[in-house]
């Protein structure tokens, strides 16, 4: 006589297939960037990179709008706690001498701080600046066995000071490509304005097969993006982190959540960490 098949098994079969299901559920993510080695910054010294993650509000507007009185997003005001840590490994002369070319994997793991269980982690080796016309920035998203499920990059664009990125999933195919929205043939970065719009920075996904932007809906007003948002004025003076809003395309698999996680990253790295450091 057969067995019968346990009622239980259709969800074991799709936690085996998506082992980032449970933390990559929700339909965005808030990334805080801490003043990790503030003191170290002050004295032109890059300190390994350290973000706490947490759900983000479905209410993106309220997020960019910011608290009652206040045109900056505060991380005392957010509505979800912290349930992801990163922090990145690094060499220190590589930070110092390479900044954002410098090698590095950047783990993250459950809970608010240091030591939760390891969720995933985004390898990135050595190479140039995102200016460069070769051997520029890219993450590759592993599992903690080791197993390769994505891959983000930055695009040579020549002539333009316009960042772009690619995210390939699996490695080698595209299927998003990122940047700020564009003017003057490309050229220039097209800035928004409008409640919660005004001096932040939108990185909208499109679709490399015709090049229109990806909505989850017609009438979107924020649709999906990859958007830095404004820091409070202690933070900005005293310290060089940042902080992030992703709202995923509608569509979007755990895998591929966990990928845009690390494109953040790699947005940060190569785009933001640079622009401080020409300040």
């Amino acid at each position: 006589m057969a067995l019968k098949e346990p009622l239980n098994a259709p969800g074991q079969e799709r936690m085996a297939a998506s082992p980032l299901a449970e933390n990559f559920k929700f339909n965005g993510l808030l990334v805080k960037q801490t003043p990790r080695g503030w003191l170290q910054e002050l004295f032109g010294c890059q300190a390994r990179t350290e973000y706490k993650i947490s759900r983000l509000d479905d209410n993106f507007e309220s997020v960019l709008s910011g608290v009652p009185g206040s045109v900056f997003f505060r991380e005392a005001e957010q509505k979800y706690p912290n349930q992801l840590y990163s922090l990145e490994e690094s060499n220190a002369c590589m930070r110092i001498f390479l900044r954002e070319g410098r090698p590095m994997v950047v783990k993250v793991s459950t809970g608010s701080e240091e030591g939760g269980s390891p969720v995933v982690e985004y390898h990135k080796p050595c190479g140039l600046s995102a200016g460069a016309c070769c051997m520029l920035p890219e993450f590759t998203t592993k599992l903690p066995d080791g197993t390769e499920i994505n891959a983000m990059k930055v695009k040579f664009k020549c002539c333009t000071p316009v960042p772009e990125f690619s995210y390939q999933e699996p490695v080698g195919k595209e299927v998003y490509n990122i940047h700020p929205p564009k003017c003057c043939g490309g050229f220039c970065i097209k800035f928004e304005c409008g409640k919660g719009k005004c001096g932040t920075l939108p990185f909208y996904f499109w679709d490399p097969a015709t090049g229109e932007q990806i909505f989850n809906k017609a009438d979107e007003e924020f649709p999906p993006q990859i958007r830095m948002l404004r820091t409070s004025m202690a933070k900005a003076c005293c310290t060089q982190a940042n902080n992030y809003a992703i709202k995923f395309p509608k569509d979007a698999t755990p895998e591929q959540k966990a990928g845009l996680l690390g494109l953040t990253f790699l947005v940060d790295t190569a785009f933001f960490e640079k622009q401080k450091d020409s300040k």
